[in-house]
């Protein structure tokens, strides 16, 4: 290890850290993290912890603003307990005067992540990063538990009509009622009433009732979020038109056979973008392309395939 080096790199980027001599950061919970760092003496360090220039410079950096904007304290979530609580020795340290640390506890998801942004899942405010779908899905799918716990930190409702809403509930949970709530009430406080009501009509694409015009009606970004994981096919654009038997069996591998494909549609048991289809001569024609380049086929309730058009 070339201390010298290393040293010198951290006087330079932590001019706080070169001042002290020495700090004592801690962890949350009272956990030392980075034991004791000498920077006074060339041939002394003692670490306990990977992450050194994040712990010394985070606090450092409180310290500045404080210093330069005459603060006295820093809120924070309880995970920056350690690097707030350095902060404010630094500040003494430095002659600056006291400092004041405060924290509140997290709001965890329900693997007990929390909402960062460099957490696995998350979701975010910007439609481009988390689409108006994606994030009414987020609401709607947490658990009971946890729709109690949120509907009272991300909602405007007044107290009276959340505990109603627990309340109705815990009576039908299957319901699922309060998530219905929270997902409304967050989604349109972020996005909009439009863009809560599309994500509604989509959210019923797969077991709801939906048309070939709430299909249409969907822009492709939610369209793939809405069948992400359904199994995809690919035809030429200059194939069709062409025979529905042949790009379900011939084309494509949908079905087994023609003869497969033939007895599900005669019994009524396939559908075409949303819609009922039991005309075994019916063609595949530009009409039914979605979105510029896809076609949804649906075999049975649950079974969708989407054919896409390239080309």
């Amino acid at each position: 290890m070339q201390r010298v080096s290393f040293l010198q790199q951290l006087r330079a980027s932590s001019p706080f850290a070169h001042e002290c001599g020495g700090i004592h950061s801690q962890a949350c919970g009272g956990v030392p993290d980075v034991l004791v760092l000498f920077v006074g003496l060339p041939d002394i360090l003692v670490l306990q912890a990977g992450d050194l220039q994040f712990q010394i410079n985070r606090p450092a950096a409180a310290g500045a603003r404080c210093g330069a904007l005459g603060l006295e304290g820093q809120l924070g979530g309880a995970d920056q307990w350690g690097n707030i609580t350095t902060g404010t020795e630094l500040i003494r340290r430095t002659g600056q005067g006291e400092a004041f640390a405060l924290t509140c506890p997290l709001i965890t998801k329900a693997d007990g992540g929390k909402f960062g942004k460099t957490e696995k899942g998350n979701i975010w405010l910007d439609a481009e990063r988390t689409s108006p779908y994606q994030f009414y899905q987020f609401w709607l799918n947490v658990s009971d538990v946890e729709a109690e716990r949120y509907i009272k930190i991300f909602t405007m409702l007044d107290k009276q009509t959340i505990e109603s809403a627990i309340a109705a509930h815990k009576e039908c949970p299957e319901k699922r009622e309060l998530q219905k709530l929270l997902a409304k009430e967050v989604t349109v406080m972020v996005h909009g009433e439009k863009e809560y009501e599309t994500a509604v009509k989509a959210s019923q694409m797969l077991f709801g009732k939906a048309t070939t015009e709430d299909l249409r009606a969907l822009d492709e970004k939610t369209f793939l979020a809405v069948f992400d994981g359904v199994p995809t096919h690919a035809i030429d654009r200059s194939k069709l038109p062409l025979g529905i038997l042949d790009a379900l069996a011939v084309e494509t591998d949908i079905f087994p056979s023609k003869g497969e494909a033939r007895k599900m549609i005669q019994q009524n048991g396939f559908s075409l973008n949303k819609e009922k289809m039991n005309d075994i001569a019916r063609n595949l024609t530009e009409e039914d392309i979605i979105d510029g380049k896809y076609i949804l086929v649906q075999k049975g309730k649950k079974d969708y395939h989407i054919i896409i058009v390239n080309g």
